[in-house]
């Protein structure tokens, strides 16, 4: 199911460095690092600071989070631009499933994945977790804690070493 790993185009973040993360619903989140899933669109125009603290992260790694809910109305939505369909009983809910690129925040997006009149986040070089990290997500851009944290440090070292 899941993508081959592919090979970051930048190094591990050093551990003065937060890692910041985002909170998407599956099947969204799989698709993301699945699917080829470019583009997070999200209803950032009323909360212009969230546009703002997401270019101050571009070019810089992006924890996906998988949320707590699975929402099936996305199902059909992913399979028709990712072919790939996934089930409650096959995604971790409520867990750090993986590492993106945030390469561009957009008021639009050629993307297929892309929403009209919302705020595009597009994302690059998906690195599924291969084993996911269980914390509780947050609304917007969010800092896990130290341990969570280093987890993910952790296993993008050992992700990335083993790739090359």
């Amino acid at each position: 199911m899941a993508a081959p790993h592919q090979t970051m185009p930048w190094p591990v973040p050093t551990p003065g460095a937060p890692l910041h993360a985002l909170t998407i619903p599956e099947p969204l989140a799989s698709a993301t690092l699945d699917c080829g899933r470019d583009v997070d669109s999200r209803p950032w125009h009323a909360a212009p600071h969230h546009t703002a603290q997401a270019r101050r992260l571009l070019n810089q790694p992006l924890l996906i989070h998988a949320g707590s809910r699975f929402e099936r109305h996305w199902n059909d939505w992913v399979y028709r631009h990712g072919g790939q369909r996934y089930w409650p009983t096959t995604v971790t809910p409520s867990a750090v499933i993986g590492v993106v690129t945030l390469a561009a925040v957009d008021e639009y997006s050629e993307s297929p994945w892309y929403e009209p009149g919302r705020i595009a986040l597009t994302l690059r070089h998906p690195m599924r977790f291969d084993v996911p990290i269980p914390v509780r997500g947050q609304q917007g851009l969010w800092v896990p804690d130290v341990l969570v944290q280093e987890r993910v440090r952790r296993q993008m070292q050992f992700q990335l070493s083993r790739a090359s």
